[in-house]
């Protein structure tokens, strides 16, 4: 086996049972598979025809195996990630993924889920980052594995995984998706994320700039979905009086001279403008080069103002180099780290378990409550009827069941579980508290969050404030 499979075996698979299968042969290129099978090739070290890329990608399953006999029926969940990508394997997203093992332990070791007890089944997989593997790996575990709902990854990553699971009345889950755009999505209810949208942050600065006695203000934004929805949510708070917005095409790169041409344009516009403060909404793509630009000459407005940025700037790379002028003294806003007991409780048993902590990896603990929620969502469902055939749909009306602040409030976690499953199936509304914050879901499936402010000072991020749930 490739080197990269087996780091990716070591991050990932503590307490799953592995799923190698009847494999073909090892090999190095597809032309070693020649013969083997028909349309045989060569995928991380072993030869696969392409409808096996289940068997070469989907390696660990946490619950029952497929060949482990339970009495029991199961509920099928699937996790298509992106567990490793050109660079080798991803640290973040394999301690994400460990993070569900951990649920879905949890969750089965007290006997599963509804009167039936039937235990979660969750078959982790890597995408490698690709779309089109993406695409692939989620239409076979919903067709050959029946999997009643998909964790999705990062925004790009459920707004791919919508297109395939929605037509199919299949629930989608998201871990780490902040986009905004997905809080507008047409999804007949199944589209759901536990990362708060990252419009909030647009809020949270203008908040800041208006408790400064700030009047004028120059937005530079991307023209894409979270550049737009950012610029929205700031002037919306701070109020259209005193604000200049210039918008850049997001595709926009610093890597040609077309694209530093647009972003300096940018800059010379907010130059001109002779602003109190900068607030730049711009990918990291950009950043750097707005970042150095700023401190130019003939921008000395720039230079003067007080400069504040989103979550995308709060970058350890970004306090090296040619930006590290540009950051010094700027205010940002970013999602709160998680905290409280029920995160605590969560800490230490992931710590327990795989001896890392999850406070270093965001949205470790978003990924535990996912798993936590799809298992309620399925208790509320088969609490209003239990001889009912599970399905995605069914575990969505369970989740209108949480998060609402005139239930009892509740922590997610193993040693609830049992009563909040009770409530439920009373027909109960719960609110639920979960190890990476309050989720208090709304109308589009949104949960609040809180926000930090932090400033770089003597070149290091410093906390400044941090802003709760609104």
């Amino acid at each position: 086996m490739t080197r990269v499979f087996m780091v990716i075996a070591a991050l990932v698979c503590a307490g799953c049972t592995w799923l190698v299968g009847d494999l073909e042969g090892e090999c190095v290129a597809d032309a070693e598979c020649v013969g083997r099978a028909p349309g045989a090739v060569c995928v991380e070290g072993l030869c696969v025809v392409p409808s096996d890329l289940l068997r070469a990608r989907c390696r660990a399953v946490y619950g029952p195996g497929e060949s482990v006999a339970t009495s029991s029926p199961t509920i099928a969940l699937a996790a298509p990630l992106p567990l490793s990508g050109p660079d080798g394997p991803s640290v973040h997203w394999s301690m994400r993924a460990q993070a569900m093992g951990l649920a879905v332990e949890e969750i089965n070791r007290r006997g599963g889920v509804g009167t039936s007890r039937q235990r979660l089944q969750l078959r982790v997989c890597d995408t490698r980052g690709s779309e089109a593997d993406l695409l692939t790996l989620s239409d076979r575990l919903i067709a050959e594995h029946g999997a009643l709902a998909l964790l999705a990854g990062d925004s790009a990553d459920l707004l791919s995984v919508k297109a395939i699971a929605v037509p199919r009345k299949v629930l989608v889950m998201g871990v780490a998706s902040t986009s905004p755009e997905i809080s507008g999505l047409q999804d007949d209810g199944l589209v759901w994320r536990v990362a708060a949208s990252e419009a909030l942050e647009g809020a949270a600065l203008a908040h800041l700039l208006k408790d400064k006695g700030v009047t004028r203000v120059v937005v530079v934004a991307a023209s894409d979905a979270s550049g737009v929805a950012l610029e929205r949510a700031f002037v919306e708070r701070f109020g259209q009086a005193g604000v200049t917005v210039r918008k850049f095409d997001a595709g926009t790169s610093a890597d040609s001279p077309e694209g530093r041409a647009v972003l300096d344009g940018a800059l010379d516009e907010a130059a001109a403008a002779q602003p109190e403060a900068l607030v730049l909404f711009a990918g990291r793509v950009q950043l750097p080069h707005l970042l150095a630009g700023r401190m130019k000459p003939g921008r000395e407005a720039l230079r003067e103002a007080g400069l504040y940025l989103s979550g995308s700037a709060h970058d350890a790379a970004l306090l090296e180099g040619a930006a590290a002028e540009g950051m010094a003294g700027a205010f940002g806003t970013s999602p709160a780290a998680p905290s409280g007991q029920v995160f605590d409780a969560f800490r230490g048993a992931f710590l327990v378990r795989t001896g890392k902590d999850p406070i270093e990896v965001d949205f470790t603990a978003h990924a535990y409550d996912a798993v936590y929620l799809v298992a309620l969502g399925a208790a509320g469902a088969l609490g209003a009827e239990p001889d009912a055939p599970l399905s995605g749909p069914r575990i969505a009306q369970g989740l209108t069941l949480l998060g609402n602040k005139q239930g009892e409030r509740l922590p997610l976690g193993a040693s609830s579980f049992s009563a909040m499953e009770a409530r439920l199936g009373g027909g109960a509304l719960i609110d639920v508290e979960g190890a990476s914050g309050p989720l208090d879901f709304d109308a589009n499936g949104d949960v609040p969050a809180a926000v930090e402010v932090w400033q770089v000072v003597a070149g290091t991020f410093s906390t400044v404030a941090v802003l709760p749930p609104q």
